[in-house]
């Protein structure tokens, strides 16, 4: 999310695992608004829904005891930033604690349709959004770029984001992979939320009758 997507070429690739197993099963498109419930092998969506679950029972343990994110510090980099060397990200890592207490009443109530839960479970990783379910909005005037909007990012406040570069401290990692970060925009009321002007949803094929 954010700017980060100054990185070219990664805003027209879908993640590696998913164009690995999209060009292995080339007669299942993908289907639904989000292009998430693709025919992917049992044990691979077994496979994504148990790092998922493993990741909400860590953070659980994070938040519940808060002192767990700070005594296995290396995990949380790496979960958060995609480093095991937290002590880079020290600034944003003290941040992040209370952040995450601010969020949780949000995404319990399903402000924005419940950030994080919305991914299924299931779904594969990504690092950039579905060319089935997204457009550029032709009216938008920084290309491939999001120029200098980040406002998915300071809508939220989210610690992650570094507001002198512009850019995400936690670009890839498994955070941004298997969450709504790296998929960014999958529904349109993720782009009023943020108020998005550089995506556009595309409307759901009608069903044949």
């Amino acid at each position: 999310m954010g700017t980060i997507e100054h990185s070219p070429g990664i805003s027209e690739k879908m993640s590696e695992e998913y164009l690995e197993d999209r060009s292995q099963h080339p007669g299942h498109p993908a289907r639904g608004s989000t292009g998430e419930s693709m025919d992917f092998p049992w044990y691979k969506r077994a496979m994504w829904a148990s790092a998922r679950l493993c990741y909400f029972a860590y953070m659980s343990f994070a938040m519940v005891t808060v002192v767990g994110g700070h005594l296995t510090a290396p995990l949380m980099s790496w979960y958060i930033f995609g480093d095991w060397r937290f002590w880079r990200y020290w600034n944003s890592g003290k941040r992040l604690q209370w952040f995450a207490y601010r969020m949780l009443p949000d995404i319990l109530r399903g402000t924005n349709k419940g950030f994080l839960l919305n991914v299924p479970l299931s779904s594969p990783p990504s690092t950039s959004v579905n060319p089935t379910v997204t457009a550029i909005n032709p009216t938008w005037e920084h290309g491939s770029s999001c120029g200098p909007c980040s406002a998915c990012c300071t809508r939220i406040r989210c610690p992650v984001h570094d507001a002198e570069t512009g850019l995400c401290l936690g670009y890839n990692s498994f955070t941004w992979r298997y969450f709504n970060c790296g998929r960014y925009p999958t529904h349109q009321f993720e782009l009023d939320f943020y108020g998005c002007q550089k995506w556009l949803v595309k409307p759901a094929p009608r069903k044949r009758i």
